[in-house]
């Protein structure tokens, strides 16, 4: 399971045991009150995350109205009972939204056997577990003394002790199974009213933060259904509702699950497999709900949709062309739905309540724009008709509710690379927001009856470190061992949901870009986490990639302000903007060398990434031939080192090309990578490398050498890394990305 009922946390020097409600430090019991210890245990169970004000009142104090202030007092007494230090070890205050634990926690299961209820096809078992701790025994044990004897009730007030205690026992028993019934039903229940944004309230589900995208609820909403990336492989998980309890469905694989459904009748999980390791095994298959032998019940499907009837399968292919095609659960009597133009993809696909035709999402191409428009495709004859009009928003497959009075879908936000779950209602062509917030959610999945929407919720939390001196003007140890350590790093700023890549004026200000309030903003900030100022106004769209140009003085983005998101230069101090690139398409990344006016750039090619070189004079010429990645420049811009996909093996590797001839000087098989950086001395290049979920910043020695890390850091993901103007130190975005499956609903229902 990769959520416990019980199990013991440990934080620096502490330990929360669950079961026994108790916190200990170094062995020594620490007093904690009950609600303090909610709290906290609330915090370590969400480590990492932004803990907004209200959810942790909502779920702390529930059902009790009570004012910031109490929960202030609360977080206050914690840091008082850990300890805490000015630094804020431990808890970490969010300015205006809430708190975070951010202490690295592990995670320690209980030795022994958990009392758990699990339900069979024909009865509740209830099994036991070992008590160890007196407070958890069902009875007190009272010692009889003679003067407890003459204190014992009479006889006949023991009968109707006796009677009264028969009494309460059945009535308690009968509310136990009644509240039992009603929270297997909590999901499942028929309501009248579907679903409303009105009062929303986001749950998450899971909280290992490793669930991939695309988690699907039961059409009754008993059972939850997500894929989770594990250190050995991928697997799909079923969570049953009622009881909360998790299992992994199918075995572990390398690969990934592409879509996922569960029969109406809950019978079968049908799953898309992308096998990596055997390609052969690729394609659709199904199992038991309860776990079974998998079967194949067809090969090359991109994506599919289960009719409410459980009868048929929606399959979409892509060959050339976008064949979209039904088949029983079989796999067997293929009819054919519609193909779509060579210039259209399909986004998301689901059924009508009704059953009788197809809900597409599709994206298109025109006038060299990407366009998205939703439409319902008939399931008999293929007839189309438009239910959103194309747009340029960014739509990621939608679902109708139950009465069809809206369409739930997820959007891409247009000024951050978040996405965000709307409610549209086609008749009026109007817009309401159903979340509101810095997270990012996946498509969107909804019970039969209208109630709940599930889906997968990405969340982040970094913050900036900067490290010791490394290095003497710039020169790097050539040497496999270790160089730097993770303690010789400080951090200089809170924790912000998005943070993205980081650069190094040539005045030791910082440049990075942050999301906030659904925009990305570039910002300044002082080498000491001092004076963070905004330069630009969020209205730039996605992806603007800020850097620092090749003096040192300036900075580059990407910016949509021009329609064609394009090329741009402002002052250190966030003045002066100018376009500097004209480019057909759109530019995915770019740099501006020392003399502030030649660009190397990336943009689309059809549908690759191609490295590009703009003069001073405004000649373009073509650097690469093959799909691009990542690129960085060496200081004195004679060389550059690009990530490129080579065309015969299908993988990613690096090369470094002279920027004076353009010819291809040497090629290094890393692995795909989030950043490329050359060492300010120009003999490494740098990159980061990430293992079970920690990332460290790898050099790679030009001349051949073997890499080695220049970090060794024990928790957390590298985002982003730039080197200071000397050479001798280096600043990074550090922190958490998590995934967990979120269910969304109206709070007064």
């Amino acid at each position: 399971m990769d959520d416990k009922e019980f199990c013991n946390y440990e934080f620096g020097e502490f330990k929360l045991d669950v079961r026994r409600r108790a916190l200990s430090k170094n062995g020594e019991k620490v007093p904690l009150s009950a609600r303090n210890f909610d709290l906290l245990l609330f915090m370590v169970e969400n480590d990492g995350r932004i803990l907004e004000h209200d959810v942790l009142l909502d779920k702390v104090w529930v059902g009790t109205f009570v004012e910031q202030a109490t929960l202030k007092k609360g977080i206050s007494a914690l840091r008082h009972i850990l300890q805490e230090k000015p630094e804020a070890e431990f808890i970490k205050t969010i300015p205006r939204r809430g708190y975070s634990f951010v202490s690295p926690v592990r995670v320690v299961p209980e030795e022994n056997e958990i009392l758990f209820v699990r339900e069979t096809e024909h009865e509740i078992i209830v099994e036991e577990f070992e008590i160890t701790d007196d407070s958890l025994a069902p009875e007190k044990i009272i010692e009889i003394t003679p003067a407890s004897v003459k204190a014992l009730p009479s006889v006949e007030n023991r009968k109707n002790n006796y009677l009264r205690q028969a009494i309460y026992t059945v009535a308690g028993i009968a509310v136990i199974a009644l509240a039992f019934l009603g929270l297997k039903s909590y999901f499942s229940k028929n309501v009248q009213s579907p679903f409303s944004v009105e009062n929303t309230r986001v749950t998450r589900i899971t909280n290992s933060g490793k669930v991939l995208a695309g988690t699907v609820v039961s059409p009754d909403g008993a059972y939850l259904l997500y894929p989770l990336a594990e250190k050995e492989g991928t697997s799909l998980w079923i969570r049953q509702m009622s009881v909360n309890s998790t299992n992994r469905l199918t075995p572990l694989v390398n690969g990934s699950f592409w879509a996922f459904a569960i029969a109406p009748d809950n019978s079968y999980v049908y799953y898309i497999l992308n096998n990596v390791a055997e390609p052969q095994k690729t394609g659709l298959y199904k199992i038991p709900l309860f776990g079974g032998e998998p079967q194949r019940i067809k090969e090359k499907v991109g994506s599919f949709a289960i009719s409410p009837d459980g009868k048929r399968l929606a399959l979409v292919r892509n060959i050339g062309e976008t064949h979209v095609f039904t088949v029983n659960t079989e796999g067997e009597d293929e009819r054919e739905v519609t193909i779509l133009p060579a210039d259209s993809r399909l986004w998301g696909i689901s059924w009508t309540p009704d059953g009788k035709n197809l809900l597409c999402t599709i994206r298109k191409t025109e006038n060299k724009k990407q366009l998205f428009y939703i439409s319902e495709i008939s399931f008999e004859n293929g007839a189309e008709t438009i239910i959103l009009p194309a747009q340029e928003k960014f739509i990621f497959g939608a679902v109708w509710l139950p009465d069809k009075s809206a369409l739930l879908l997820t959007s891409r936000e247009p000024n951050a690379d978040i996405r965000q779950i709307w409610q549209y209602f086609p008749g009026p062509d109007k817009w309401r927001r159903v979340t509101n917030d810095n997270n990012s959610y996946n498509v969107v999945d909804l019970t039969r009856d209208g109630k709940v929407i599930v889906s997968t919720q990405l969340s982040r939390l970094a913050s900036i470190w900067i490290s010791d001196n490394i290095s003497t003007d710039g020169k790097m140890p050539q040497s496999k061992s270790l160089i730097n350590k993770s303690d010789n790093f400080r951090q200089i700023t809170d924790g912000i949901s998005f943070f993205d890549k980081l650069g190094w004026l040539s005045d030791g200000r910082l440049i990075y870009s942050a999301t906030e309030d659904g925009k990305e903003t570039i910002f300044t900030i002082n080498g000491d986490g001092t004076n963070a100022k905004h330069l630009t106004n969020g209205e730039d769209g996605v992806w603007t990639f800020p850097s620092v140009t090749g003096n040192g003085q300036s900075i580059s983005f990407l910016s949509s302000r021009a329609e064609t998101r394009q090329v741009w230069r402002i002052d250190g101090d966030g003045k002066n903007p100018t376009k500097m690139t004209d480019a057909s398409s759109p530019v995915t990344s770019a740099r501006i060398l020392s003399d502030n006016t030649t660009v190397i750039f990336s943009a689309l090619q059809g549908k690759e990434s191609i490295l590009f070189r703009q003069t001073p004079d405004g000649k373009v010429t073509q650097l690469t031939n093959s799909e691009t990645g990542d690129f960085a420049i060496s200081l004195d811009e004679k060389l550059l080192a690009a990530e490129m996909l080579d065309k015969n093996t299908g993988k990613f590797r690096i090369e470094l090309i002279s920027l004076e001839d353009g010819k291809s000087i040497k090629t290094f098989d890393f692995p795909s990578v989030r950043q490329i950086s050359f060492t300010p001395d120009g003999k490494n290049l740098a990159s980061l490398s990430q293992s079970g979920g920690v990332s460290q910043i790898m050099i790679q020695p030009l001349d051949g050498g073997e890499p080695f890390p220049l970090t060794d850091f024990q928790t957390d993901e590298i985002f982003s890394f730039a080197w200071s103007p000397d050479g001798n130190r280096i600043a990074v975005i550090r922190g958490k990305q998590l995934n967990d499956a979120v269910i969304i609903k109206s709070v007064d229902r």
